[in-house]
């Protein structure tokens, strides 16, 4: 089971990059709110301070500059222990300007029950076809599963660097330093 999103984007497409996002930072993008406003500069529905704010919120998170999209894909991670975990879940900018989000954790469809299915496949083979991966899954979900783990495996193979912004002390680490200096 799993949640599509296809939407048309307005906004330019400045550069190519893919980007890791927090899981908490990542959950907040595919509010339908989000979507929105990620994926075109009019504000509907929503007043103009409000749509600055997530404006700017989305700016913070490395997806817009200059009023145009900042990214390829997204995808985003969790910390467990000492190991970042790449999450079931990408948020992708298609070739044609649609913003496509897949989340394989959301218990919205079933393939075998699927209202959308076939638009489904199309998607999956066209990320697939503009990413170079060969599929070789034949169900949906699990191809989906099989195309984000290439990308993935794709990104850390490719990697020259990663950059990593506020090397300041997290509140936590704060925390613990001030209660071993007490002791």
């Amino acid at each position: 089971m799993c949640y599509l999103n296809i939407s048309k984007i307005d906004r330019p497409i400045i550069e190519k990059n893919v980007v890791l996002l927090r899981k908490e930072k990542f959950e907040r993008i595919e509010t339908e709110r989000y979507i929105k406003i990620l994926s075109t500069h009019q504000r509907i529905d929503i007043s103009k301070s409000y749509f600055y704010f997530t404006l700017n919120k989305i700016r913070e998170m490395g997806l817009v500059t200059k009023n145009g999209l900042a990214f390829k894909a997204a995808i985003p991670f969790e910390i467990k222990k000492d190991k970042v975990e790449l999450k079931e879940k990408i948020l992708y900018v298609t070739e044609d300007k649609e913003l496509l989000l897949m989340d394989l954790e959301r218990d919205e469809y079933a393939c075998k029950s699927c209202s959308i299915r076939s638009l489904c496949v199309s998607y999956l083979k066209k990320v697939a076809k503009e990413s170079k991966v060969q599929l070789e899954k034949e169900r949906p979900r699990d191809a989906w599963k099989e195309l984000i783990i290439a990308m993935e495996r794709n990104v850390i193979e490719n990697a020259t660097y990663l950059r990593i912004s506020g090397l300041e002390s997290t509140e936590r680490e704060k925390e613990l330093k001030e209660s071993e200096i007490s002791c």
